[in-house]
């Protein structure tokens, strides 16, 4: 178990990283501002979009979201 610190499960993202633009789609301009942070989990599988210095963000799930989801 001691291993599993190792691991890598999470990853900040820029919005116009293309991971993002292939599975999500292309942002627009009003929502790549740099006070919103990205940030995917690789095990849930979830692409996370936050307010900088806030805990509050909403969940996106990978291949059952669109950037129209995100832009509500």
């Amino acid at each position: 178990m001691d291993d599993d610190k190792n691991y890598v499960t999470t990853i900040e993202m820029h919005p116009d990283d293309q991971f993002i633009v292939k599975n999500y789609g292309q942002l627009p301009d009003y929502i790549r501002t740099s006070n919103l942070k990205y940030t995917y989990d690789l095990i849930e599988e979830f692409l996370y979009v936050g307010v900088m210095g806030s805990s509050e963000s909403k969940e996106f799930k990978l291949g059952k979201t669109s950037v129209k989801d995100i832009e509500q």
